[in-house]
């Protein structure tokens, strides 16, 4: 008979819990970060720095979003150092991709993370010259 009890008491403490309501608080799960950029590959500069515009397709996080930007000269395969990164909850931002050698080629990648979870995070990669 002891048994009897020890089971139902312990399917009602996992009904409980599974039923979120006195559980303590549920966080709920962000969705997927994912955007557009307003550059493509082999896009062109006529000046040392590059605008690039960045637009949250996906729900906002919470907590925001925070843009980084990367960008290496494939001629040297060099990093070539670049602003802060930007936490915005505005669905368009505006970046700018600073420093563009002369005629070099450079590979510029631009990452989404959402500021609450590091694990959600998304990058896009193109090329741009400065003539």
């Amino acid at each position: 008979m002891k048994k009897v009890f020890v089971l139902l008491g312990l399917a009602t403490l996992v009904s409980c819990g599974k039923s979120g309501g006195g559980g303590g608080p549920v966080s709920p799960q962000e969705s997927p970060v994912s955007f557009t950029l307003s550059a493509t590959n082999q896009s062109v500069s006529l000046s040392g720095s590059f605008p690039v515009t960045v637009t949250l397709t996906s729900a906002m996080p919470g907590q925001g979003i925070r843009i980084t930007t990367a960008l290496v000269d494939q001629s040297t395969n060099l990093a070539l150092p670049q602003g802060s990164p930007l936490e915005s909850k505005a669905t368009a931002n505006q970046v700018s991709l600073t420093g563009l050698p002369e005629q070099h080629w450079c590979l510029a990648t631009v990452t989404v993370t959402s500021v609450a979870t590091a694990t959600n995070s998304s990058s896009q990669s193109f090329t741009v010259v400065y003539k």
